[in-house]
């Protein structure tokens, strides 16, 4: 099973790419207006590209809701400085991914695990055989 790329856990992917956006913006890379448009655009962005590749849809959908919000209050409602815009982006970015990823990942031992049908982003060469049995004990 090959575990690389944004489809084996788009959560992670989305929440790197937009650590890196909000360290465009806290080094001052566009001016102030432009910072916030991007921070609340990439941050809607990332957040639907997450709930359009992971499955259950909902759960990643409403943590983009919530993160463009955050983000959009901190630019345009508060008037946040780059630093502190960043930061918001920064801090929603990890609390969302984290809140994602125990959503849609799933645990060990949960039967989306065994079958592929329940979780899609998990492929199996071929169907899941049972363990042997135990001996009987005497």
């Amino acid at each position: 099973m090959k575990l690389n790329g944004p489809r084996s856990y788009p959560a992670a992917w989305s929440g790197l790419l937009t650590t890196a956006l909000a360290t465009l913006v806290a080094f001052k890379v566009f001016n102030q207006d432009t910072a916030n448009y991007v921070a609340a655009s990439g941050t809607a962005v990332l957040g639907l590209a997450t709930a359009a590749l992971a499955r259950p849809v909902v759960v990643p959908a409403i943590t983009a809701a919530m993160g463009t919000f955050l983000v959009s209050l901190g630019g345009f409602g508060l008037h946040l400085d780059d630093a502190k815009l960043a930061g918001i982006m920064g801090a929603s970015t990890a609390l969302l991914t984290w809140y994602v990823h125990s959503n849609v990942v799933p645990t060990a031992g949960s039967p989306a695990v065994a079958d592929p049908q329940l979780h899609p982003l998990v492929h199996s060469s071929g169907p899941v055989q049972p363990p042997p049995a135990a001996a009987p004990h005497p």
